[in-house]
């Protein structure tokens, strides 16, 4: 029985990308990310594709926080802003919606290429609850664009940038068989759970004048998200659904504190 339960630890701490100690981001970028230094970025408010609305409304709190000031000189229109200057009708909010979603959900897993970006238990002048360990995994090979080629560039009426953030959010599924066995040799029970993948997102970055896609990521956490998980994550201070917009924000400018930090200050202040 003793190993029955080391064996139950093991497996509700693999259920989340979020640890005490570690948050595993992973990415497969195409292109490089493109020199964006003295341009403006328009970062539109997140999109849902599927049933997760959580990773979207988190994503829209985390977008609006890491991108409200300029990041490796590169100037960023928050959505908030962005919302005011916008002309989307109801109308063509629905067709990008839909064009967004054509690929989508795709299953993207963790590759071995790792970088760590941050370990600490402090991050600039945010206290953590304890040491944090942020590595990210990218895949080392090429892989195909993710979103439309290109949009109409009317979809982007109204916004004073040079280029336009389209941010949706996805899970992806999977049944996850648990069995419990008598002193570990005999099955005496098991359960099956439909769980979603931990958050993700996919990032896309179009000219705002011409709606062509120059660049494009899907930034997800590994691991498994249960439904009780939102309740956990509330009386910490990382939720995992906001690190997929701190990904982006590192692999657009560079920096990863800064952006991380922007992110925690919200709830920090909570």
């Amino acid at each position: 029985m003793q190993r029955l339960r080391v064996i139950a630890m093991l497996l509700a701490a693999s259920l989340c990308g979020c640890t005490g100690s570690g948050i595993q981001l992973f990415t497969h970028p195409n292109p490089t990310s493109p020199n964006l230094t003295g341009k403006t970025v328009a970062v539109l408010p997140p999109m849902t594709i599927g049933v997760e609305q959580g990773i979207s409304i988190m994503a829209a709190a985390a977008l609006d926080s890491v991108f409200s000031a300029p990041l490796a000189s590169i100037r960023f229109v928050p959505p908030r802003e962005v919302v005011a200057q916008a002309s989307l009708s109801d109308e063509q909010a629905a067709e990008l919606s839909r064009r967004m979603g054509v690929h989508l959900p795709i299953v993207i897993e963790p590759k071995r290429l790792k970088t760590r970006l941050f370990v600490g238990d402090r991050v600039g002048e945010t206290e953590l609850d304890s040491k944090v360990d942020v590595t990210l995994q990218r895949d080392p090979m090429a892989t195909k664009w993710l979103s439309p080629d290109s949009l109409p560039p009317e979809l982007f009426g109204g916004i004073e940038a040079d280029y336009a953030l389209v941010t949706v959010g996805f899970s992806t599924y999977r049944q996850v068989t648990r069995t419990a066995a008598l002193m570990a040799i005999l099955p005496i029970g098991w359960e099956r759970e439909v769980s979603a993948d931990g958050p993700r997102c996919l990032f896309a970055l179009y000219d705002v004048k011409t709606g062509v896609r120059i660049w494009d990521v899907i930034v997800g956490v590994g691991g498994l998200m249960r439904s009780d998980h939102a309740t956990r994550y509330a009386d910490r201070s990382i939720d995992p659904r906001i690190m997929p917009v701190v990904g982006a924000a590192y692999l657009l400018g560079g920096d990863f504190d800064i952006p991380f930090e922007r992110a925690l200050r919200p709830r920090s202040v909570d």
